[in-house]
């Protein structure tokens, strides 16, 4: 079997972020005050690293994702109760992905004073009357770790699904077999998943891939080829089917120290 890697939690934050707010050039107004929420999450204890990217088919639609090392307490937070009341949301809207080593430690931020202070930089971003911003929380394995990571900016693109209600035979059989197909696929770049701890469109036991391209239309050509149709009903089995298919083009990276030596 090929080697894999598995990282410890990525927290995934979704927010709803209008395309035309340029969070890239931290120069202009949206850049300045993203640049600057980065900043809080790069500095909470034991920060490991972050990604973050918007969707190309509706670029108000972006995903980050951070690590951190174990937490040591937890800190009540009226911003985080409301955000939980449509933490189940299904609509896939700005993705803020945050890895750390430890369940503890995501959740505690989520709790934390730093946590309203990143929520109160990012506001003013946000589309009006869009979704409250929520988090979801997966344990990625790394099925290609030799290859560029699917959720940073080193994917030119990642295609996304969520699988629901999935069961042994998608854990041990079909999503395992599926990693061995398609990473020998002409444009594949990498693949990662993991199962979710949150329930999806009132499904438990959810598991969220991601596939790294050459691009888009690699992708797309892939479906329409006749490896594909002789083989795709390994991504039938052990499901209910899928949600939120989309794609992901992750911009921007940090990598804090623990993150850097975890490399070496």
């Amino acid at each position: 079997m090929a080697p894999t890697k598995e990282t410890p939690y990525t927290q995934i934050l979704y927010l709803n972020i209008p395309a035309e707010k340029d969070l890239n050039d931290p120069t202009v107004a949206a850049g300045h005050s993203w640049s600057r929420a980065l900043d809080v999450i790069e500095q909470q204890q034991g920060f490991i690293r972050l990604s973050w990217g918007r969707s190309p088919e509706d670029r108000t639609n972006v995903q980050l994702q951070t690590g951190r090392s174990p937490a040591v307490q937890w800190i009540s937070s009226p911003t985080l109760r409301q955000m939980n009341d449509s933490c189940y949301c299904t609509r896939i809207d700005k993705k803020l992905n945050t890895v750390r080593t430890e369940l503890a430690q995501h959740r505690n931020f989520l709790y934390s004073a730093a946590y309203d202070q990143f929520l109160s930089l990012v506001k003013p971003l946000l589309r009006p009357n869009a979704p409250a911003p929520f988090a979801r929380h997966v344990r990625l394995t790394h099925f290609t770790p030799d290859r560029p990571s699917p959720v940073s900016p080193s994917s030119p693109v990642t295609g996304s699904a969520i699988y629901v209600s999935t069961d042994a035979t998608w854990h041990e059989g079909a999503w395992p077999l599926w990693t061995h197909i398609v990473r020998h696929v002409s444009g594949c770049v990498g693949i990662a998943g993991g199962e979710l701890l949150e329930e999806v469109d009132g499904h438990m036991r959810c598991y969220l891939v991601y596939v790294g391209w050459e691009s888009i239309e690699k992708h797309e050509e892939y479906h329409h080829t006749e490896h594909f149709a002789k083989r795709r009903i390994v991504l039938g089995l052990g499901n209910k089917g899928y949600r939120e298919y989309a794609h992901m083009k992750f911009e921007g990276e940090r990598i804090g120290p623990i993150g850097t030596a975890a490399k070496l």
